[in-house]
């Protein structure tokens, strides 16, 4: 069995909004959601209050699959920027997920994460927040065939 490659890492997108159907925002970012409700759905005793679309952007491991995946978000975000300002317009909320496997080490550095001022301009200018988690384990990283 050959060794599993390090610091593997997924983007993902969320979007929030008051009244859109998952299924438009599906189309019009031409990407399935990993998941979605929309408003009015009802979990158990729980009625939401409005929708929630959340799909995968990247998979990779290493700087350097790392650095092209941050390309391509930048790419997506051109390519769909009608889209998202029409979404943020309409009092939604957009934002973009750099999960990151954290390795445990016995000591030393557990993460770190370098975005550049380019990559950040992007985000701002189409209205796009960023947060960044850090995972000890996360099941879905062993069931992928990277």
């Amino acid at each position: 069995m050959a060794p599993k490659p390090v610091d593997p890492f997924s983007i993902d997108i969320n979007l929030g909004h008051p009244t859109w159907d998952p299924l438009r925002i599906s189309e019009a970012l031409s990407l399935e959601a990993s998941w979605s409700w929309k408003g009015g759905d009802r979990f158990g005793s729980v009625v939401k209050s409005s929708s929630r679309w959340y799909g995968q952007l990247a998979v990779g491991f290493g700087a350097k699959q790392y650095e092209a995946a941050l390309d391509q978000v930048v790419s997506f975000l051109g390519g769909h920027k009608a889209f998202l300002a029409e979404c943020r317009e309409s009092d939604g909320e957009i934002e973009i997920i750099l999960n990151c496997a954290v390795l445990e080490h016995p000591k030393g550095k557990a993460l770190e994460l370098y975005l550049s001022p380019a990559f950040l301009e992007h985000l701002s200018r189409f209205g796009v927040g960023l947060r960044v988690q850090a995972w000890t384990d996360n099941p879905s990283w062993r069931s992928n065939p990277y």
